[in-house]
């Protein structure tokens, strides 16, 4: 609840103490974003964490409750034993859409793909995901992200 409320707080004082969009912010965004998903598919877990702030957390996309945030180490290690078990990853985060409010954006878009199980299952993926990141020390960082399945009307 805690995170939840200084979220809520982050991004209200971001629309309202907006200064514009900086040259470059969004192409930095995207890149941002769509490189989380080629470090992971490309099993580099260093790269993959520092796309991250400390205090990220997400609704994944089953469905779930609001995760913990979690420290970078932490990130670190259980993508490691994924890997390391045999999970294998091939998502591409497409038709991103950035809205900068200052120091804050949003981005939209869908993950699309498929993923492989370490027992060899493989499962196509498709879904929506809507990201809040934010700009610290000169750089965008992941705070928060929200995956759902795409379902057919």
């Amino acid at each position: 609840m805690k995170q939840l409320m200084l979220l809520g707080t982050t991004l209200l004082a971001g629309l309202l103490l907006s200064t514009g969009v900086q040259a470059g912010d969004v192409e930095d965004i995207i890149a941002l974003e769509k490189g989380h998903y080629l470090a992971r598919n490309n099993g580099d877990v260093d790269t993959w964490v520092q796309y991250h702030l400390p205090e990220r957390d997400g609704y994944g996309p089953g469905g779930g409750l609001l995760s913990e945030g979690t420290t970078t180490e932490e990130e670190r290690k259980s993508l490691k034993a994924q890997f390391d078990a045999g999970m294998k990853y091939n998502h591409r985060l497409i038709q991103v859409d950035v809205k900068v409010f200052g120091e804050i954006a949003i981005t939209t878009g869908y993950v699309v793909g498929s993923s492989t199980s370490p027992n060899g299952t493989t499962n196509q993926v498709m879904m929506r995901r809507t990201g809040v990141v934010i700009k610290r020390d000169g750089q965008w960082k992941e705070l928060h992200n929200h995956l759902s399945p795409v379902v057919a009307p």
